[in-house]
């Protein structure tokens, strides 16, 4: 049961990590706006690669 509780909460952690991240990203983005340009389209879908695998790895673990 506790090792349960520990899943979910690393879970939490993360998405919380991700979701900070993605902010912060986003508005630093904005602030930089006119200055930088965007990500490319290849480092984007490199993100959401990457975002997909970890999904997948925590899918994966939750099996087990």
């Amino acid at each position: 049961m506790h090792d349960h509780r520990l899943s979910h909460m690393t879970k939490f952690v993360i998405a919380a990590v991700l979701v900070i991240g993605l902010l912060v990203g986003g508005l630093l983005g904005l602030l930089r706006g006119r200055r930088a340009p965007m990500a490319s389209p290849e480092v984007l879908e490199r993100v959401k690669q990457r975002n997909r695998e970890l999904d997948a790895q925590e899918r994966r673990e939750d099996d087990h």
